[in-house]
């Protein structure tokens, strides 16, 4: 079974611009790490195109390093396409 996700537009609002490419990295590893521990749950879903997913949005504490606001929108990404796609 292959997933791929290909996220084409990322809207982060409060975030230096230089943090950009730290936050994208922890997306992917994230999106990544939650394909391989749920592969058993998707693999019995019918495979499908999702062509937009609204994960809609999350507000993370000021004192957490903004690279780990790639882990909330890898959660939030990963969450809608499981209900998309059962």
């Amino acid at each position: 079974m292959k997933i791929e996700f290909v996220i084409d537009e990322l809207v982060l609002h409060g975030f230096d611009p230089l943090q950009r490419y730290a936050i994208a990295d922890l997306v992917e590893r994230e999106l990544s790490r939650l394909a391989h521990v749920y592969a058993k749950d998707l693999v019995h879903r019918r495979p499908t195109d999702v062509a937009r997913i609204d994960a809609g949005s999350f507000e993370t504490p000021a004192r957490f390093p903004a690279a780990h606001t790639g882990i909330g929108i890898a959660n939030s990404v990963f969450d809608a396409v499981r209900g998309a796609t059962s």
